[in-house]
């Protein structure tokens, strides 16, 4: 599936998008289309980078992903053109990140944030599970305290210039809680940081730990089988609506893989998980083939909006109108070339209403069978 630059905006405007790659702030040339160094920041050079959206209708504008760019992490960023041609003071109207191909983690998690050119621009980054503030002087995750100047000079995280109001840091690597954590982005306006500095931007991080790899490389049927299934369901864009991810990969953070017996409460709902079961079976179309086809377990699990505690039909159907558009898209997604195959969904239990750990929260769950590849 071909990734897609779009962006909504004002109707019959020219609208383009540069892209820049997080490891190195290289910047993607559409004239020769290949990745190099950004050299001389001007009118001319903006306009060979620039990537031209096609108007959609609407104020809709979409462009293919280019296909020149190298694997990594890329940030696009969309400008309305303001003039008869491409300028560097043009409008900048929004911002995606793309992952193209295989990452390091160290790469996917990095800070950046684009603005104008030669600021001094800093990080503030806080945990989503608590709120809490990362402290870069301390170099300890801590409860927000008084939140004041003092404080956030030493909660703050200097990014570096790559030139063309590119701005760049690596995630903390002393930090060793592992979770998802939103970055905030300023612009020092005076001599010193301050609570009144101007917020540039937002993003959100998965951290896995210095030095761990977000996703190891399956090598076996087993492993491939339940990394494919994660994309695939991460490909639905009905699962991305119901847990709030703006595309797959977001969605993936929101998809876990695990084991036969998994503790689901460690995860934040609403989430989709992955494991083997126990009754798992390999199946071949002939003798001696490799195993190419297997049983995997695939759930779902969401909380009970509260208006629908005290009604199990409502809670059930609400639940089930979010299970089953992902189903359709999956069906849809897996006859596609180079998806996973599947065969079939039985249903194991559910749906299921149930009462979780905390006092007065209810969940609505089910578990479901996913035979998948080439059967005999």
């Amino acid at each position: 599936m071909v990734k897609k630059l779009a962006i909504a905006y004002s109707l019959d405007k020219t609208i383009y998008a540069i892209l820049r790659r997080r490891s190195n702030g290289y910047i993607y040339n559409a004239a020769t289309g290949a990745s190099e160094a950004l050299g001389t920041w001007n009118n001319t050079r903006k306009a060979e980078c620039a990537v031209a959206l096609t108007d959609q209708g609407g104020g809709y504008y979409i462009a293919d992903f280019p296909a020149g760019c190298e694997e990594g992490v890329w940030d696009a960023f969309y400008f309305g053109q303001i003039g008869d041609e491409i300028d560097i003071n043009d409008r900048l109207i929004g911002r995606d990140k793309f992952i193209n191909g295989s990452v390091t983690a160290e790469e996917n998690s990095k800070l950046a944030v684009g603005h104008s050119p030669d600021k001094t621009i800093y990080a503030i980054l806080r945990f989503k599970t608590n709120a809490y503030v990362w402290n870069e002087t301390g170099e300890a995750l801590e409860p927000l305290g008084t939140w004041n100047n003092a404080r956030k000079v030493e909660c703050a995280i200097t990014l570096t210039d790559k030139g063309g109001g590119y701005y760049t840091a690596d995630f903390p690597s002393s930090c060793t809680t592992v979770g998802t954590y939103h970055s905030f982005y300023y612009e020092k306006l005076g001599d010193d940081i301050d609570i009144s500095d101007r917020l540039i931007g937002r993003g959100k991080i998965a951290w896995y730990g210095s030095g761990a790899e977000a996703e190891i490389t399956p090598t076996g049927n087993r492993g491939l089988a339940m990394v494919n299934l994660r994309d695939l369901v991460a490909a639905s864009e009905g699962f991305q609506a119901g847990v709030g991810a703006e595309d797959a990969e977001e969605a993936k953070e929101h998809l876990h893989i695990t084991a036969y017996t998994p503790e689901t409460g460690a995860f934040e709902r609403p989430f989709g998980l992955i494991c083997r079961t126990e009754t798992d079976k390999d199946e071949a179309v002939a003798v001696d083939d490799s195993i190419n086809g297997g049983d995997l377990e695939l759930r779902f699990e969401q909380d009970i909006p509260a208006d629908y505690k005290d009604k199990p039909k409502n809670a059930e159907i609400y639940f089930l109108n979010w299970v089953e558009a992902v189903l359709a898209d999956m069906w849809v997604l897996s006859r596609q070339g180079g998806s996973f195959a599947m065969n079939n969904i039985d249903t194991i239990e559910g749906p299921t209403q149930y009462e979780s750990d905390e006092a007065g929260s209810f969940i609505n769950g089910i578990r479901l069978m996913i035979n998948w590849g080439l059967t005999s």
